[in-house]
């Protein structure tokens, strides 16, 4: 966890940036806590981020309402509007939504590319998303114990299911420890969270921003800002430039099949609670969704459809 005084002399490593295809930062991340961080700190802990990944709409979670409400009251006091952009939200998008109200956006990136993005920022080794992916899988299958029960039909080792995970708050860095799952399960691991993630990001958004149709389509792009501008939020995203992955390490007829075996299981039994979605929300939202991400997300739909 940083102190104030480590924030304030804290900058961002080029590597790093360059890996992630982010721009050269003006300030380090997280420079909009120093505030905080003076006054006491955010009361984060670090527990809220990974222990309870997942919460259904109505369940309680006094820890992370005061934290986010702290965030919230901080930006209001300065006379500011309070923007909460973090990854780890999606499948607690609806939850928040409840308790905090407020204008909500979903941000979708294609499964493929997405993962691509997590295997090139690792530079050959495991990265810190791929580590940070297997540890929210391993606190998910506390709550739902069949949840991957498909994974022992890929290709990997014999192995229990995940690898140990290290953090170390202090460096931000998270490694893997002891052998791989290997690709095919990994895919497969990933491929569950994101659609169950865009599932219920979808349903609680009331603006979708897609980074691929955007990046491809003006009139989109044009749409989105004009939709963002209606809500008080000039944005120029003439720069949207997802990173594209040509080549992944599995063939596309196994990526294929893979989509369509976690499809499977999001609709089974074993996955019951998980996905929480108005599908008639995403089915709208769809519209505004590129197509690589809209047929998985349309199987899904239709997957999920009562029979």
């Amino acid at each position: 966890m940083l102190t104030a005084d480590e924030l304030r002399t804290d900058r961002a490593d080029p590597e790093r940036l360059r890996r992630a295809g982010h721009p050269r930062l003006e300030q380090p991340y997280f420079a909009e806590y120093l505030e905080l961080l003076e006054a006491g700190g955010a009361g984060l802990d670090p527990a809220l981020s990974y222990e309870r990944y997942f919460l259904a709409p109505d369940e309680p979670d006094p820890a992370l309402e005061r934290y986010l409400s702290r965030l919230i009251g901080h930006a209001a006091s300065a006379g500011q509007r309070p923007v909460l952009c973090f990854v780890r939200s999606p499948l607690r998008a609806l939850w928040m939504r409840r308790r905090l109200g407020g204008l909500h956006l979903a941000q979708i990136r294609n499964p493929r590319d997405q993962w691509g993005s997590f295997l090139a920022q690792g530079g050959g080794r495991g990265s810190y998303f791929s580590a940070g992916m297997l540890l929210i899988a391993r606190r998910l299958h506390r709550r739902f114990p069949r949840l991957f029960s498909h994974l022992g039909g890929l290709p990997g080792p014999r192995v229990r299911a995940f690898p140990e995970i290290r953090m170390n708050p202090r460096a931000r860095s998270m490694s893997m420890v002891g052998e791989p799952i290997g690709r095919e399960r990994e895919y497969a691991v990933f491929t569950l969270l994101w659609l169950a993630s865009a599932l219920q990001s979808l349903s609680a958004a009331e603006i979708v921003v897609d980074c691929d149709r955007l990046s491809a389509d003006g009139g989109a792009r044009a749409r989105a800002e004009a939709e963002l501008a209606a809500q008080g939020l000039a944005l120029d995203l003439s720069d949207v430039a997802p990173r594209r992955h040509a080549e992944l390490p599995l063939e596309e007829p196994r990526l294929r099949a893979i989509e369509a075996l976690t499809v499977a299981k999001l609709a089974g039994a074993d996955a019951r609670g998980l996905v929480v979605a108005d599908a008639a929300r995403v089915a709208r939202a769809l519209e505004q969704v590129a197509p690589e991400s809209r047929a998985l997300l349309e199987q899904a739909l239709a997957a999920l459809a009562p029979r």
